[in-house]
């Protein structure tokens, strides 16, 4: 007798803690299971973690007045102690709440199904859409922990929605960067660049992004704070990046810097021009400076002229004059060439008139 009576308590519980009826509801689940979720970028708060420990002196584990009672208490701020004696079985939770509870939903508030058939349940809200949608993180009794999203177009819409207290931004944010933020293309010298806020979790929420854009590693550029941003000539060769700041309803923000790249020319760029070493004199060695340039050529052709006019043979980095090139001006011409950039063509200043 005493068996069947602890069998029928033990069930009886159980269905005190069972969520809303799915066959009703107007949804679809976004991920189930935590480390689903957690792959997918939708986080549960590290409950997976704390499920063993009873908040607001609930049953522990899998079920969602633990769940949501924890994170009222590490995300909302709130003591870990019922409000009121009759916050216990979910369905009691909107009625012993009543001055609190409506039918307006915000980010940190408590969906409650306690009036519906079957509904005996409690979710957080993470994400308003619109006044007919919302995305809730919820752990279900004896099941899985999902995120879901519910629409007003069905039975499944919440009885209520409890507003215990506001989110609390704290040092603590579980805002985090899955993947860093980056570069529409490569910082190119006088070409609009793009910064993409990159991936932040957890997922579903509505974020707010601000920009800074940084030179040299961390010094700030002036008046660079949207999510577009053009270098100019003088951040040639230097490194680029931009920090992103991200920030949500009821969680401190945070922020993420981009990896640096250096700023490239529009063009295959001449530093100092190219000029010709040594004496112009006949039989004497001339030599080809090709100058200085960014980013450096991948390949360097040269061509000798004598008064303007090529001197036929004389393409190699050294020339040595003869008797046909006494008495005229030597010119050097050198084409720099790099594979994701026009060739680019320099002459170098005339010699004094070649001696004998």
């Amino acid at each position: 007798m005493r068996r069947s009576r602890a069998l029928f308590i033990a069930l009886f519980l159980a269905a005190l803690l069972t969520p809303v009826s799915r066959a009703d509801a107007s949804y679809s689940v976004v991920c189930s299971g935590y480390s689903s979720c957690e792959s997918k970028g939708y986080s549960n708060f590290d409950y997976s973690a704390k499920q063993r420990t009873s908040y607001w002196a609930m049953y522990t584990g899998t079920n969602c007045t633990n769940y949501v009672a924890y994170r009222l208490v590490t995300t909302n701020g709130m003591p870990n102690k019922r409000p009121k004696s009759g916050v216990g079985n979910a369905r009691d939770w909107g009625t012993t709440m009543s001055s609190i509870t409506d039918s307006t939903p915000a980010v940190g508030a408590v969906a409650w199904w306690g009036r519906s058939s079957g509904g005996n349940h409690v979710a957080y809200i993470e994400k308003v859409v619109s006044p007919t949608e919302i995305w809730v993180s919820e752990s279900n009794w004896s099941g899985a922990f999902d995120w879901r999203k519910i629409t007003k177009s069905g039975s499944g819409w919440p009885d209520g929605i409890i507003h215990f207290a506001d989110p609390v931004p704290t040092t603590d944010s579980p805002l985090s960067s899955t993947v860093a933020p980056e570069f529409s293309s490569v910082p190119t010298a006088d070409v609009e660049l793009t910064a993409d806020p990159g991936t932040w979790s957890p997922a579903g929420l509505d974020y707010t992004f601000s920009y800074q854009w940084l030179i040299d590693g961390t010094t700030e550029i002036s008046g660079a704070t949207s999510s577009t941003f053009t270098p100019s000539a003088d951040m040639l060769g230097r490194p680029l990046s931009v920090r992103v700041t991200a920030g949500s309803s009821g969680y401190a923000s945070k922020s993420v810097t981009s990896e640096a790249a250096e700023v490239w020319p529009r063009a295959l760029t001449s530093v100092r021009a190219p000029e010709i070493l040594g004496a112009a004199k006949v039989g004497t060695r001339l030599s080809a400076d090709e100058g200085d340039w960014f980013p450096y050529p991948d390949e360097m052709t040269y061509q000798w002229f004598a008064d303007a006019k090529p001197i036929t043979g004389a393409t190699a980095a050294s020339f040595v004059p003869t008797a046909a090139q006494r008495g005229t001006t030597l010119t050097l011409e050198v084409v720099a060439q790099h594979p994701d950039y026009e060739a680019v063509t320099l002459v170098s200043s005339p010699t004094q008139r070649v001696a004998p």
